[in-house]
């Protein structure tokens, strides 16, 4: 049974949402001239037809990451940039990054798992959506791991050590910032992934397998993390920022790059005024986040909900202009590049022609 249960990987599914927010499509000819004079219809006042509205296929996930456009469909803003959202929903980076592969979207919000996307499909980062805190390590609370911290004084509040660690089951969801703080953990204890074994399933598998008594370590991002303390009595041994700072990123295929760039520029103006007015009001960013969750089906208190909105930061329009643009994203390929998860080349890559700003620059002129 033990095995069956670590085998098995969910299959990722795509549910695909039409949540346009938008009127249906108008037509952009100009009406037939005539000589004679209009008929008095009482409607002489109303405004012309508006331009065809433009379809962006936006990628997103039923997380935190899905947050902030939630909010710009919920507020309709799209049409007055003239746009018509296609939201499609994936569960993880992974799946992402294939239905990427297979064009299926133009531009979305993805953390770590960006730099598969970019490296295998020539996507460009063109943005920063949020900070990634709260990706968290478990045990069970009987674990040995946690009779050891600091073991490696350069992260004095990480438990374990290499003999604890080498031969556990580690649960993970593939191409995604849990992955990233999997390997991470590892590589500061001075292991690698064939040291251990890497089981990958998706979040809410992880938490249930965990839950029934498989694996000996498990990672899981927000809202999860927050959580599973309080209901299973999980300890946490480490967290992603304990090893590196990342981001989730907005990324968009190498066509829309090419062909959709003032489209673009227009979404991104929608992803900075949403952070702008969620980060200026905690409370607002609360009922965003619940609203959101529930009606993905996520179930979470209130203090998860504190949790994760103080955990998690949406990237505002001064803080994008300020940041140190890139920094976190390199990082994140030459860690990948490091572990061998893709080639240096790729790396490199990625950091000279896949990172660009001239988009962001562009909508927050």
């Amino acid at each position: 049974m033990k095995k069956k249960i670590l085998t098995m990987l969910l299959a990722a599914v795509t549910v695909i949402g039409m949540l346009a927010g938008c009127g249906a499509k108008k037509t952009d000819s100009a009406p037939e001239q005539t000589d004679s004079a209009p008929e008095q219809t009482g409607e002489e006042d109303a405004p012309p037809a508006a331009e065809e509205l433009t379809t962006l296929r936006v990628q997103s996930m039923p997380n935190f990451n899905g947050v902030l456009l939630s909010y710009i469909v919920d507020q309709g803003w799209a049409a007055e940039e003239g746009l018509n959202l296609e939201v499609e929903l994936y569960a993880n980076g992974a799946a992402a990054n294939e239905a990427l592969g297979a064009e299926l979207w133009d531009v979305g919000f993805q953390g770590p798992a960006y730099v598969f996307g970019a490296v295998n499909n020539e996507a460009k980062i063109i943005g920063t959506s949020s900070n990634t805190g709260g990706d968290r390590l478990f045990v069970r609370g009987d674990s040995r791991v946690l009779d050891n911290k600091g073991s490696n004084p350069t992260y004095p509040e990480v438990y374990g050590t290499a003999e604890d660690l080498k031969g556990v089951t580690i649960l993970y969801t593939a191409g995604t910032s849990t992955h990233q703080l999997a390997l991470s953990y590892l590589e500061a204890m001075g292991l690698s992934a064939d040291d251990v074994k890497m089981v990958p399933m998706d979040y809410q598998t992880c938490v249930q397998t965990f839950a029934l008594g498989e694996g000996d370590v498990v990672a899981l991002p927000t809202p999860w993390s927050t959580e599973v303390t309080d209901e299973y009595g999980w300890q946490q041994v480490a967290e992603l920022v304990d090893f590196c700072s990342t981001n989730t990123d907005v990324i968009c295929s190498a066509d829309a790059y090419e062909n959709m760039k003032p489209e673009l520029v227009k979404f991104l103006k929608l992803c900075y005024r949403a952070a702008d007015e969620l980060e200026g009001d905690l409370n607002l960013k609360k009922e965003q986040m619940k609203k959101f969750y529930k009606e993905n089906a996520l179930e979470v208190t209130d203090e998860t909900i504190d949790q994760e909105a103080e955990l998690r930061v949406f990237v505002t329009s001064e803080e994008q202009k300020t940041m140190e643009y890139g920094t976190a994203e390199y990082a994140a390929a030459d860690f990948y590049a490091q572990i061998g998860q893709i080639e240096a080349k790729q790396a490199e890559e990625f950091k000279t022609n896949l990172v660009k700003a001239d988009l962001w620059e562009e909508a927050l002129k």
